[in-house]
Parts: C-alpha cells; sequence; structure tokens
C-alpha cells in the first residue's frame, strides 16, 4: 500500500520483517501494531508476492540490503533490481545504501523512474562518525536526491548520542529528513530517546530481533507514545 509521499512526518514506527514469519504478519495486515513496515528483501528466503504487501494496511518500505552493510545474502546490482523491480507498485519508500550508490545506481534510477521516495541509509556496526562527518554524509544524502537519510551506528558514549541528536538538529525544518537509530550496549535505551527528539523512522522487529538494541515493534510503539504524551 503507498500511502503519502511523506508518511514518516511524526515520528513513525516501522516494523521490520525479515523471517518468513514476519512477513506473514504483514500479510494478515499490522497497522494495529505499527505506522509502517520494512521488508527485508536480503533476509527472505522466498521474495514476497505483491498482493501480501498490499494487503500490509500500512505504508511498506522496500529494503534490498547490501551485504557489505549488513545484507542477509551477496547479491549483485542485477538480482537486487530484479527483486525489487516487480514489487515497486507497493512500495512507500526504498531503502538503499549511500556509500554504495555507484554500485547501485540502476537500483537509485529504477525508484525515481517509478517515483517512489528514496531512504538513502548509512550503518556503522562499529563506532558513531564524528558530527562533522555526518555532516558530510547527510550533505551528500541531500544531493543524491534523498527523501530520508538513515542512520544507524554503534554507540559507545553519551557522545555518539549527542552526534545523532546534532544530526537530527541540522535537519530540522529542511527537506531532508532524517532517521537515527543506535545499536550496541546503549541502543535500546537510546531508540526512544531519540525517536521522541524527532527521527522519523523508528524500527523495531515483528518476529525477532535482527539486530542488538532493537526493540518488539508494538512494544517500541507503546513507550515511544507513553513518552510523547507524559
Amino acid at each position: 500500500m503507498r500511502k503519502g509521499n511523506r508518511f514518516w512526518e511524526g515520528g513513525t514506527v516501522v516494523g521490520t520483517a525479515h523471517t518468513a514469519r514476519g512477513l506473514g504478519m504483514v500479510g494478515k495486515g499490522v497497522f494495529s501494531m505499527v505506522d509502517a513496515v520494512e521488508i527485508r528483501l536480503d533476509q527472505l528466503k522466498r521474495m514476497p508476492e505483491l498482493q501480501v504487501l498490499e494487503k500490509a494496511g500500512v505504508p511498506v518500505i522496500l529494503t534490498p540490503r547490501h551485504f557489505a552493510e549488513g545484507g542477509g545474502r551477496e547479491w549483485g546490482e542485477r538480482e537486487r533490481l530484479g527483486a525489487l523491480a516487480p514489487l515497486l507498485s507497493a512500495a512507500a519508500a526504498v531503502d538503499i545504501e549511500l556509500l554504495l550508490l555507484e554500485e547501485g545506481r540502476e537500483l537509485q534510477r529504477e525508484v525515481f523512474g517509478a517515483g517512489v521516495p528514496l531512504i538513502l541509509s548509512f550503518h556503522d556496526f562499529v563506532a558513531t562518525p564524528s558530527f562533522a562527518r555526518l555532516q558530510e554524509l547527510y550533505g551528500k544524502a541531500c544531493a543524491e536526491g534523498a527523501a530520508v537519510f538513515k542512520v544507524a551506528t554503534a554507540l559507545q558514549d553519551a557522545g555518539d548520542i549527542g552526534a545523532l541528536l546534532s544530526l537530527l538538529e541540522e535537519s530540522r525544518g529542511k527537506e531532508v529528513a532524517v532517521a537515527v537509530m543506535g545499536m550496541g550496549t546503549l541502543g535500546r535505551a537510546s531508540r526512544i530517546y531519540l525517536a521522541a527528539a524527532g527521527s522519523v523512522l523508528n524500527y523495531g522487529w515483528l518476529h525477532r530481533p535482527q539486530v542488538p538494541g532493537q526493540y518488539p515493534a508494538k512494544l517500541l510503539k507503546k513507550r515511544l507514545m507513553e513518552t510523547l504524551t507524559d
């Protein structure tokens, strides 16, 4: 189901489906649990049917993640495009990697050609870059036509959380929105805080966790609602 071009405004909670069981939950409709769903095409043994995505009842983000940034399979660009293209009519957005765009130009052109918003993402599973580096990456994402720049990094200390918060402030009021999230020891504790501070996309799992620090999507939505109404 495609919904609006800016469905992420207002602190969207995204339920990630990266297993067959998670995908089954999408097919049954998850609109009471989350605001959007992410389909991790790289993690699924079989690609979903278009009809399943159309039954989600909420905006669908399609993510054919590259192996170099945490993807579940080593596939070439033709394979990624072949998995993505038949499902684009159901997509509210597509997520591909900012730093691998030279390899993924055909994916980018396909997404733009379909009129689907592009999420350009950056992942660091070891550390959090400096704020200056994050600013640089944000500028690149803007120049490449992103609708949303998504950052997921490993957090070591409060300074790392501060860098992500500064990036949120940097983007406030600008056309290209920012989603930030932490991984690792401080990841879980940071996610509610960063969501409440303005991260536009906030991810939890539907069936089981995929990375350290994730909440179940339903609980993430509940906690965020409690935080914003206190």
